[in-house]
């Protein structure tokens, strides 16, 4: 009787587990990330949190302000574009003077403003009753001029400054309160030179 080959289904059974386990990916286990690298070989930016890698983290307390490098000019020639350029602004990295702007009212265009690197002047504006806008206002690096403002009732807005480093001047004002002024000056903690006077003793 003729003997079997039996070694030919042996042979196929072998190679058939070999590729079996050579398609078999291991297992990454769930929540893994992969941050050394994607599928496609492009390093993975992708940050799940489960590691200490930095990847595409982000700190809100860390964003930086929106700061205008520039020096400003607000007036009478077109004081509601000259606004609209201050609008975002949390930084003005430059100078701002706010003079002569005859139909200006207030300044609650500048609501975000914190803080002005150069020096800051609002002097001269007609209809401005008050400093509405302002209440951001912490520090001003050269001096901050408030003069020559004939219907400036109120300086109170600046109810968050706290750091002049030229000097505070309020002053020619002959609607404005001394007694709002001196508020403004003596919550002022870093405030070495003040000028103030010719405003309206009366209230």
């Amino acid at each position: 009787m003729k003997r079997k080959n039996l070694w030919v289904p042996c042979l196929a059974f072998l190679l058939l587990a070999v590729l079996t386990s050579c398609g078999e990916r291991p297992n990454a286990g769930s929540g893994s990330d992969d941050d050394d690298s994607a599928d496609d070989g492009a390093a993975d930016d992708d940050d799940t949190g489960d590691d200490d890698t930095d990847d595409d983290d982000t700190d809100d307390d860390d964003t930086l302000p929106v700061t205008c490098v520039d020096d400003y000019l607000v007036d009478s020639f077109d004081t509601a574009g000259d606004l609209a350029l201050l609008e975002t602004c949390e930084v003005i990295d430059g100078d701002l003077h706010i003079v002569g702007a005859e139909s200006m009212a207030n300044l609650a265009a500048l609501s975000n403003l914190s803080s002005v690197t150069g020096e800051m002047e609002i002097c001269h504006n007609d209809a401005l009753t008050n400093l509405s806008g302002l209440s951001n206002l912490a520090s001003v690096a050269g001096d901050l001029d408030i003069c020559h403002n004939f219907a400036l009732l109120s300086v109170a807005e600046l109810s968050s400054l706290s750091s002049v480093g030229g000097t505070l001047i309020i002053e020619d004002n002959p609607l404005l309160c001394q007694s709002t002024a001196d508020a403004v000056i003596d919550a002022c903690s870093s405030c070495a030179a003040i000028t103030t006077g010719n405003n309206d003793d009366g209230c």
